[in-house]
């Protein structure tokens, strides 16, 4: 972890692409199909929605009884991963268990591991 704080510009250090060219969208109160965790990156669920779409979920937004294969959203999140080039500068909206959601100068905004990333020092 490399104590990004929100508002904080970063630059990515090397190429991404977003593993969705759809990312499913949940919304605080829907029900999904929990799935296993991800060993690469703990903190990450699989879910899929009602819709039949799936993506990596944070699991401290999951609300779930005993070991149900269902949970409930408790908050809104969006899965877009963002693609991005070496060298452009983003801006950190949020950090969750070792992604960064992150701003591009055109406006896109979308999920990037903290590892791809290197602080800069200018805070908003």
């Amino acid at each position: 972890m490399l104590g990004f704080v929100t508002g904080r510009l970063a630059q990515l250090m090397e190429d991404y692409a977003a593993p969705y060219s759809d990312a499913p969208v949940f919304n605080a109160g829907d029900i999904v199909a929990c799935g296993k965790t991800d060993p690469e990156w703990p903190g990450w669920i699989w879910c899929v929605s009602a819709d039949g779409r799936s993506a990596w979920v944070p699991v401290r937004i999951i609300e779930r009884t005993d070991n149900s294969p269902a949970g409930r959203i408790l908050e809104s999140y969006e899965a877009t991963g963002l693609t991005a080039k070496a060298g452009e500068t983003l801006v950190i909206m949020a950090i969750e268990s070792g992604w960064a959601l992150a701003e591009n100068v055109p406006g896109r905004r979308g999920w990037i591991p903290e590892s791809c990333l290197e602080s800069r020092i200018c805070v908003f």
